[in-house]
């Protein structure tokens, strides 16, 4: 039994010193085995015989080292080690060394109670040595009463403030504190949302909070909200921050202006009057982050072509909120379908039927074919340009080009699987097949009756994507014959 094997138990825990639990009696209650388990797993401790839970090498070698679960270590102390007034705290500084979240132990809550000054010390020692400041600040919290303090509490506060201040709103009896709030708000502006009002009423500090998070502005008093200085600040670092400003500051040219440089959308927020000024909207319209610019634009607006030309510039797919005019104009037309072929589907009637610009769709999209109308999808020349940007486009090529080798085999060099939109003809062809399985085996699905078994058909797509996959592929289209799908 290799449980039970001194030597083989001594590799074995030494890989994994979880395996202690498992050894035979008499193996697991020897200290190099212990030892050695814990050297691999410091939380093996908890598989340890009692004895060696009182052990005060073995246990300070555990907490002075575990990564996992410092806590769980401390809660496998025996009890001998608890009771003992001198190697406890020895342990308890070994453990705070490695990990600070030890000090919210509930197994030495008690300990603490009655020693408020070794408190003091674990957690300065905690401040020197810890990076984990998450794991301080719950420390503290779970036993911020102990410490009868106020000198160290605040130092402790500005410690843990300087790495994170949104955790001002767990220091609420330091709200009215200058430095703390200071240290905060340099820290993490949004610490501002928790500072008292008086903070929130100081200049300063509340123009450096709005320099680095534009919507803090929500939160300032309400004098600030109606300060130039302050509202400029805001939304040069976000537009939308001009929401929250003073009714007299969204009507102020300059500061709706610098909204809509920082981002279009907060033209929303501006007041009425710059909605339907040209010079507003343009400036909208190019700062906007979104493809939708012009969704909320009216009838007028959305006729207008310099407006437009803007909008589909920064982005093709605002074609879409062109009205029925501008849809059918050629230049905007040339221009959302060079950006983006698939919208050609919003032009008019007219414009998909224009060869010209249907080819610069497809040129872009070859799958932008689907938008032609019928005439187009017919013309062997173009189609040729849009199975050659995307195979798939063979789909929307009018029945009599499907069958058609020469398209057909641009589009399988392109895209191999594109023999699933190919004519009966092409797909039953022995020269295209081979294109197409010998570029992807997957295509095997697609080929015609007439091929499915040829034997240097399946060859080749084996060569391509493995016996395992072909036999699949075999036996489905097995299957689909016998319910007569294909």
């Amino acid at each position: 039994n290799w449980l039970a094997d001194e030597t083989m138990a001594m590799r074995l825990v030494s890989q994994n010193g979880h395996i202690l639990k498992h050894l035979a009696s008499g193996i697991s209650d020897q200290r190099a085995i212990v030892f050695a388990a814990i050297k691999s797993h410091p939380e093996a401790t908890a598989d340890a015989p009692e004895s060696f839970r009182n052990d005060f090498e073995i246990m300070n070698y555990a907490l002075a080292n575990t990564l996992e679960n410092p806590k769980g270590v401390i809660a496998a102390i025996g009890a001998e080690l608890l009771s003992n007034h001198v190697l406890f705290p020895r342990l308890l500084t070994a453990a705070v060394a490695n990990s600070a979240s030890v000090l919210s132990s509930e197994v030495i809550i008690a300990h603490l109670e009655h020693n408020p000054e070794f408190y003091k010390e674990l957690l300065l020692s905690a401040m020197e040595r810890t990076r984990n400041y998450y794991d301080l600040l719950h420390t503290f919290l779970v036993k911020k009463k102990l410490l009868n303090d106020d000198h160290l509490y605040r130092k402790l506060a500005i410690k843990l403030l300087s790495q994170e201040g949104y955790w001002l709103l767990q220091f609420p009896e330091l709200s009215n504190d200058r430095e703390v709030v200071y240290t905060a708000v340099d820290s993490n502006p949004l610490a501002l949302k928790y500072a008292r009002s008086e903070f929130q009423a100081d200049k300063a500090l509340v123009k450096e909070a709005v320099k680095g998070t534009g919507g803090l502005l929500e939160f300032v008093s309400e004098e600030l909200k109606d300060d130039n200085e302050i509202v400029l600040a805001a939304v040069k670092n976000n537009g939308h921050a001009l929401k929250y400003a003073s009714q007299r500051l969204r009507a102020d040219p300059k500061i709706v202006e610098a909204a809509l440089e920082n981002r279009g959308s907060a033209l929303d927020y501006a007041d009425e009057s710059f909605k339907h000024e040209l010079h507003y909207l343009r400036l909208s319209v190019n700062h906007h982050p979104n493809s939708n610019a012009c969704q909320d634009f009216d009838e007028y607006q959305r006729g207008n072509k310099d407006l437009l030309t803007i909008a589909v510039l920064k982005h093709p797919t605002n074609f879409a909120f062109a009205n029925r005019k501008l849809s059918d104009d050629e230049e905007l037309a040339r221009l959302a379908v060079q950006g983006y072929g698939e919208t050609l589907k919003y032009a008019s009637g007219r414009l998909r039927g224009h060869e010209r610009i249907v080819r610069l769709a497809v040129q872009n999209h070859g799958k932008a074919l689907e938008y032609a109308n019928p005439e187009l999808r017919a013309n062997k020349e173009l189609v040729k340009v849009a199975v050659q940007n995307s195979g798939a486009a063979l789909e929307f090529a009018s029945e009599r080009l499907k069958d058609c080798p020469e398209v057909v085999k641009l589009a399988l060099q392109q895209n191999p699987l594109a023999l699933k939109f190919a004519g009966d003809t092409c797909r039953n062809d022995p020269e295209l097949v081979n294109i197409a399985v010998q570029s992807d085996g997957n295509a095997l699905r697609y080929v015609g009756r007439a091929l499915q078994n040829d034997p240097r058909i399946i060859t080749a797509a084996i060569n391509s994507v493995g016996a395992v996959a072909v036999r699949h592929i075999q036996q489905q289209l097995a299957r689909e014959s016998s319910f007569g799908w294909k």
